[in-house]
Parts: structure tokens; C-alpha cells; sequence
């Protein structure tokens, strides 16, 4: 990293940047838009900036040089102003000019003795500068650009050997309990699949018809291995369709797509019907349930069509007397007839007396308002007491 130690002005002297990770490394100062660049030794971790550099106001571009690449670059800002009267230039960057003129001194020295014929180059090899020599395929013109032409395209090599193809086999079939997922294992290898089914044995189907056995075939030997073929594209392998076959067939894998990329159907049969249990015991008599409901009265139906009149039957024994019907309505009021003899005379009759044998309409109302006026603020239990006096001859 390079940082200017102080603000930098045009026309200021001894100014250094600080070079922290590399203190002993060169630092190279350029004036932007120049093409030449001065180089200064860092010391400590520090650098001088060229004064000639800062004479121009503009702002210096810096870079850390180590073993001829560059590592870090800064760009210094610099301020322009007036020129001091007391500037006074000194000569700390003409040491990088000197040095740089010593070291030009000593390229031009090994050019010319080059030059006589005495210099021997050195052989390039991976970690230095040094000859080499045209080779095959090669071209150097006479002004020394080295080429390489382009090749023409060489022969088709020869093919390889043929690799083992790509192969698909079926494996043990197993029957797994029943409930369980079908499970397909690769007990081969990625070229040479050998698949192993796990197929859950289905629930138990209705009993059917027994069939006569057939007796077990024997197992055939397992043929020679076939020579390996030309190597194929990995194989693949997805599950189809999933079907339910009759009982007592047999399990059926068919693979639907190719051999380098399987797609398996199966059909698994329905398991055979189980036999009839026995009968259980008779169990004990429940009790009486209650009584249901009534159901509703249906409708009554549509009368029937009258059918044809039947022969006229024997006549019939006497009935019963039927019931006597409804009295009649009052006749209207007959003549007046004769006036009768005059009877003899009655004993004397009596004659009702007011307010013992009968009452007036007036006299209830009196005796209602003195009931009203003399009741209204009585109890309950004295006008009970009341009643019962006059009623029953109580106290």
C-alpha cells in the first residue's frame, strides 16, 4: 500500500510516501500523462518523492516494483499553487537518474561485448531468459518473429476396443408381507443391472376352484457369460404400470421401454380365496327389544272401478228392528178449546217480604257499596272471620 505522508502542493520539497508492506522495494513515480518514470529505493518502509515531479502541479502516479512486476499502484493528488520565492530545488531524485544511467552503462556494455562474437546465450529453460532453437513445425523470418503455423488435421486414429453394453436383468423375486411397497434393489452394477423384486403378498381373495397341480419343473443351468460389448450409455430404470392379475397366476415384470432405459410393468396376482371358517358357537338370547313405534297409517287407496252387477241372490231372513230414529219437530199449537167450569175457591197465599224473601236491584247495590267501603281495608283473615260468621254461625 502507498500513502502520501503529507498533503502534497506543487512546488513542495522532500516528501515521502510510506510503502508498508513492502519497505524495501522500488517505487516508481510518473507525472500523469507522462511517459517516462523515475525510480526511487525505498528505505524503512519509506520512499522519496522525486521534487522535479512536484514542479508540475499535476498529479503523480506511483507504483511498487518487486522482482520486475508490479505489486501496488496509488495515484498521489496534487494541489497546484504559485511558485515561493525561496524555492530552492535540490538534487535527491538525480540519484535515481544516476543509478538509472549506471545500470543503462552496464546493459550497453554486455551488448557490445555480445556484439564481438565472445558471449555465449544461455539455454532458456522454464524459470530463465535464454535461447532456443526453431523446432519442429517452426518458422523464423529474417526480421526474427517466430511462428507457428497451423497444422493440418492429422489422420483418424484408430477406434478403441469395443466396450460391454449396457444390460438389464431380473434378479430373486420375493413376496413381502402384505401392506408393504414393492421394492426394487440393484444387486448388479451401473453397466449390468440385476434387479431384485420385493412384491407384498396380496390380501387373501375369495376361495376358488382347486386346479390340478402341476408338477415343478427343474431349474435350468445359468448359460455362459457373452462376450463384453461396446460400452453403452448408463442405464436407467422407472416403474410403469402397477396391475392386479388373476388368482393363482404368476407374477408378470415386462419392460415397456428399451434396455439402456427400462420403464417395468407388473402385474401381481390376487391371492387365492381362503377356505370357509367353521361356524362359532350359537350365542346367548338377548332380551326382549322394546316395543317400535307405530308406523303411519298409509294413504287410502283410489276407489276401485264398479264391477258388474252379480245374479240376484235368495231373499234374505228378517232383520233386526233398527235403531229409532230422531223425535220429530214440535207440531204447531192447536185450537183453543172450550172454556171450562169455575173452580172453587183457593186458600189465602203468602205475600214475599222485601228484604227477607226477596231484594231489590237497588238494595244489592246498596249492600255492595257498604261491602266495598267496609271490606277495602280489612285483611284476608278478617273478612274470612266475617264470612264464616254469617255463613256459618261462627265467631
Amino acid at each position: 500500500m502507498i500513502i502520501s505522508k503529507d498533503k502534497l502542493w506543487q512546488w513542495d520539497t522532500n516528501r515521502f510516501v510510506i510503502v508498508e508492506d513492502n519497505p524495501t522495494s522500488e517505487v516508481h513515480f510518473a507525472t500523469v500523462g507522462s511517459d517516462e518514470a523515475l525510480v526511487v529505493q525505498a528505505s524503512d518502509g519509506e520512499a522519496q518523492i522525486p521534487n522535479s515531479l512536484l514542479q508540475d502541479g499535476v498529479d503523480i502516479l506511483s507504483w511498487i516494483v518487486e522482482d520486475g512486476g508490479t505489486v501496488e499502484q496509488a495515484r498521489l493528488s496534487v494541489t497546484p499553487r504559485q511558485k515561493p520565492q525561496d524555492y530552492v530545488y535540490t538534487e535527491t531524485e538525480i540519484k535515481s537518474y544516476e543509478s538509472l544511467a549506471s545500470k543503462i552503462d552496464g546493459l550497453q556494455e554486455q551488448i557490445d561485448f555480445i556484439e564481438v562474437g565472445s558471449y555465449i546465450l544461455p539455454t532458456a529453460t522454464p524459470e530463465s531468459l535464454g535461447g532456443i532453437k526453431v523446432g519442429k513445425n517452426l518458422t523464423i523470418s529474417e526480421d526474427g518473429v517466430l511462428d507457428a503455423p497451423y497444422a493440418a488435421k492429422g489422420d483418424k486414429g484408430d477406434s478403441g476396443e469395443p466396450g460391454a453394453a449396457a444390460t438389464v436383468g431380473v434378479g430373486n423375486v420375493v413376496t413381502g408381507d402384505a401392506g408393504t411397497n414393492v421394492s426394487v434393489v440393484n444387486s448388479g452394477t451401473a453397466n449390468a443391472a440385476v434387479l431384485d423384486f420385493t412384491i407384498p403378498r396380496g390380501d387373501k381373495g375369495d376361495k376358488g376352484d382347486t386346479g390340478d397341480a402341476g408338477p415343478q419343473g427343474p431349474r435350468g443351468e445359468q448359460g455362459p457369460a457373452g462376450a463384453a460389448g461396446k460400452d453403452g450409455a448408463a442405464a436407467t430404470i422407472a416403474i410403469g404400470d402397477v396391475s392386479t392379475g388373476e388368482p393363482g397366476t404368476s407374477v408378470v415384470v415386462t419392460n415397456s421401454g428399451s434396455a439402456s432405459a427400462a420403464v417395468l410393468n407388473f402385474m401381481i396376482p390376487k391371492g387365492a380365496k381362503g377356505d370357509t371358517g367353521a361356524q362359532g358357537p350359537q350365542g346367548l338370547k338377548g332380551d326382549k327389544g322394546d316395543t317400535g313405534e307405530q308406523g303411519v297409517q298409509g294413504e287410502r287407496g283410489p276407489q276401485g272401478e264398479q264391477g258388474v252387477q252379480g245374479p240376484q241372490g235368495d231373499k234374505g231372513d228378517k232383520g233386526e228392528p233398527g235403531i229409532q230414529g230422531p223425535k220429530g219437530e214440535k207440531g204447531e199449537t192447536g185450537a183453543q178449546g172450550p172454556k171450562g167450569d169455575t173452580g172453587p175457591k183457593g186458600e189465602d197465599g203468602y205475600t214475599p217480604k222485601r228484604g227477607v224473601d226477596y231484594w231489590t236491584d237497588a238494595d244489592v247495590q246498596e249492600i255492595q257499596d257498604y261491602v266495598d267501603e267496609t271490606f277495602v281495608e280489612m285483611t284476608d283473615e278478617e273478612i274470612t272471620e266475617i264470612f264464616n260468621s254469617v255463613f256459618y254461625g261462627t265467631d
